[in-house]
């Protein structure tokens, strides 16, 4: 969360989609259309010799994001690969 700060805000439902009422508990995460994480990068680490390393840590940072999000969407947890 550090690392990439929140999650965008910019495309987020008015109400709640069909079927949900208000105080459901997952109300939160239910009025986002779609869920975007990212960061700058500056342009010492984007030409940089470490960018690989860079984009290792983040992409292993998403990780947490991608299983809760494949958990809510029915699918299995894969085998654990970092």
């Amino acid at each position: 969360r550090r690392r990439f700060r929140n999650l965008e805000k910019e495309a987020m439902l008015k109400r709640l989609p069909r079927g949900y009422s208000e105080g459901h508990p997952a109300e939160r995460w239910l009025r986002f259309r779609s869920f975007t994480a990212g960061r700058r990068l500056s342009v010492r680490e984007v030409v940089g010799q470490r960018l690989p390393q860079t984009l290792e840590r983040d992409f292993a940072a998403l990780v947490p994001l991608v299983r809760w999000l494949n958990l809510a969407l029915g699918y299995d947890p894969l085998q654990r690969r970092y």
